[in-house]
């Protein structure tokens, strides 16, 4: 074949696979539209840090990306699910508005520890603290898009709702211990799989261990001490922090 047609036959062959793509694209966008509904969802969130390494031990008030999974029920009665991602405002509070009525859980947090590490925190259901059907929350090392596989290892088992959902006021104390030695702690978790409740990470040259102290949800905080460094915790419940009913 002549090397002129040689190029014109490559560019076809570019065209079409571009446009494959290109439909390929549109058709995933439009599998996983974003549903829509008539109810509202609002949380706050607290990460708070504690132990040797941090510069300042207490709540880390960041814009964290988060993640928010719901199972609802489509239009034909289906069961589907999806994934909503959004931020928290500088005191902690998120809303979703718009959203179908269903099961809504805080699945993830996008957290920035101390100055350049990135991990994701996350809950899941299985087993915790003795019991077999429980929520905890873990962590995995990089950002929520690095760690998208397991995220979805995990099952939505809350009461549904609809127009208001409050989910509350999640609080995470985090320990950052620095190790004298290059060794650090394994990888642990309740069923042996990630999300991990300790972990190791590298941070400016150190080896931090790091691990989730507790874990609990509150519907409003009133001069409530929380953790093991008992710091106080004023906030009024979400629905009231956005004004809605």
């Amino acid at each position: 074949m002549p090397k002129k047609s040689l190029i014109i036959f490559f560019e076809e062959v570019k065209i079409k696979c571009a446009l494959a793509l290109f439909f390929l694209l549109m058709a995933t966008v439009a599998l996983v539209a974003k549903p829509k509904g008539e109810s509202t969802v609002v949380g706050c969130l607290i990460v708070e840090v504690i132990g040797s390494y941090p510069q300042q031990e207490g709540p880390v008030y960041n814009e964290h990306d988060i993640r928010i999974d719901c199972e609802y029920l489509n239009k034909k009665g289906k069961t589907k699910r999806y994934s909503y991602m959004t931020k928290v405002d500088e005191s902690g509070y998120f809303k979703l508005e718009r959203v179908p009525a269903g099961e809504y859980v805080l699945k993830a947090v996008e957290f920035t520890f101390e100055r350049t590490g990135r991990f994701t925190l996350a809950s899941k259901f299985g087993r915790a603290d003795n019991s077999d059907d429980a929520r905890y929350w873990g962590m995995m090392t990089g950002m929520m898009m690095d760690n998208a596989v397991d995220l979805q290892q995990d099952q939505i088992d809350v009461q549904p709702g609809q127009g208001l959902i409050d989910l509350g006021i999640t609080y995470i104390q985090l320990n950052a211990s620095e190790q004298a030695t290059e060794t650090g702690m394994p990888y642990i978790s309740p069923d042996g799989r990630p999300p991990w409740q300790r972990i190791t990470v590298k941070e400016r040259g150190a080896t931090v261990d790091l691990y989730v102290v507790s874990s609990s949800t509150f519907a409003s905080l009133d001069n409530r001490p929380l953790g093991q460094n008992g710091f106080k915790y004023t906030k009024p419940t979400p629905a009231a922090y956005f004004d809605v009913q």
